[in-house]
């Protein structure tokens, strides 16, 4: 994310099975970007429900977008994955470092949220 300084990182859920953490990016105009990360240290069906329902459950509590970015630029596997949460491609990102990666968002729909 050219122009953006990674802050911090912040661990929502910690679990034997995953690790939910939120990194925050700010730039120069004092603009925030958040992305969530998911590490994954056991693998199945179950998990995989825990981590959607807290997920769901957090972005009542956090509201503001939150971006996900594949460590590779072509990773049907990754996008399957995170599309399962609500994330959508948006484009793609030129980082620091000089790789280009695609760029998802997930956006809290307030309408859905009041249900």
């Amino acid at each position: 994310m050219s122009g953006f300084q990674w802050v911090k990182c912040d661990t929502i859920v910690k679990k034997p099975e995953y690790d939910l953490e939120f990194d925050t990016f700010v730039d120069e105009e004092n603009t925030h970007a958040v992305f969530a990360h998911i590490v994954v240290h056991k693998w199945s069906a179950s998990v995989l429900k825990d981590m959607l329902a807290t997920f769901k459950e957090i972005r009542k509590h956090i509201l503001c977008p939150l971006f996900a970015n594949a460590s590779e630029i072509e990773d049907p596997k990754w996008e399957k994955f995170v599309r399962q949460f609500g994330f959508r491609p948006i484009g793609e990102m030129t980082c620091n470092n000089g790789v280009t990666r695609k760029l998802f968002v997930h956006i809290v729909d307030e309408k859905e949220e009041q249900k």
